[in-house]
């Protein structure tokens, strides 16, 4: 008799420190993959933006508007990411989701102010037009010759598609560790 109530005098402490410690596992492992994966999306959407820029300079030299939201709509297509142009004074001439013609200047929204500067600019936010929360790249660029227009190109993604792959993390990193 003595041994079961003996159990029964550890087992709940150590039941509870278990858990205690499994749900600390779960949530430091879990912050820490969100964090790489947040820093890995930008840097994707920064190289995106780095890369597909010259195409739209060349399409602005020659002074060309509707071809730059063309090839919005095609890089977006095939990066699936939204890919929107600004110029310096705000006026969106190109995206891959929305007709630019409908669109709110952007000169005041974060990322690109920061772009406008000369620096490639980071947010993440909710978006009005789209209605999820997103993360926006905006990388500077200026149209040849070199310190003529600059103008920028915007990449951003739904953060959507990353809380449903931190909540499949998070359920592994438990069932791991009941196991």
């Amino acid at each position: 008799m003595r041994r079961g109530s003996l159990l029964w005098t550890f087992f709940p402490p150590l039941l509870v420190i278990l858990i205690t410690t499994l749900v600390l596992v779960t949530g430091f492992a879990g912050r820490s993959m969100r964090g790489f994966f947040m820093e890995r999306t930008a840097r994707e959407l920064e190289n995106l933006a780095s890369l597909t820029g010259p195409r739209f300079a060349h399409q602005l030299t020659l002074g060309d508007e509707t071809s730059v939201q063309d090839l919005c709509l095609q890089a977006g297509d095939l990066s699936e990411t939204r890919l929107t142009v600004i110029l310096a004074d705000g006026r969106v001439i190109g995206d891959s989701e929305q007709d630019p013609a409908v669109m709110d200047n952007h000169r005041n929204r974060p990322e690109i102010d920061h772009a406008l500067k000369g620096e490639v600019g980071r947010s993440t936010r909710f978006s009005a037009t789209l209605g999820h929360q997103r993360m926006y790249v905006a990388v500077p660029v200026s149209a040849p010759p070199p310190g003529e227009e600059t103008f920028v190109v915007r990449a951003s993604v739904s953060l959507d598609s990353l809380a449903g792959l931190m909540r499949q993390v998070y359920v592994k990193i438990a069932l791991v560790g009941m196991i």
